[in-house]
């Protein structure tokens, strides 16, 4: 079992992308999250990418209402890109919840669970 935290307003990258002279681009919140999001994840994990299928957990910690849906599609793609999996393709249960929090109880975050099935 694998236990990691990402700290951050988690943006939604959802109907996002932007288009400008004839590209599409994705906004710079979306960028620094996923940069800083890339860095907290290979801070907390070491080890070579899980190549099994998975059973992935998600907490969200937020400030106002997002969609569970969006936020859980932004942290699998930045948990492929930490290399934590290979692909999100071997997420076989996805369980995920969000709680409201205030500026009092500090940051927004997500708690990550990752569980190996054999």
């Amino acid at each position: 079992m694998t236990t990691l935290t990402i700290q951050g307003n988690i943006p939604s990258k959802k109907n996002r992308y932007k288009i400008a002279r004839g590209r599409m681009y994705k906004p710079k919140d979306i960028t620094d999250f996923e940069y800083s999001a890339l860095l907290q994840l290979q801070s907390q994990y070491k080890d070579d990418p899980i190549l099994s299928d998975v059973n992935v957990e998600m907490k969200f910690y937020i400030l106002r209402d997002k969609d569970v849906d969006n936020l859980a599609t932004t942290i699998l793609d930045c948990l492929q890109n930490a290399e934590v999996f290979k692909n999100d393709k071997q997420v076989v249960k996805l369980t995920a919840s969000k709680h409201k929090i205030t500026k009092a109880d500090g940051d927004e975050s997500a708690d990550i669970i990752i569980k190996k099935k054999l």
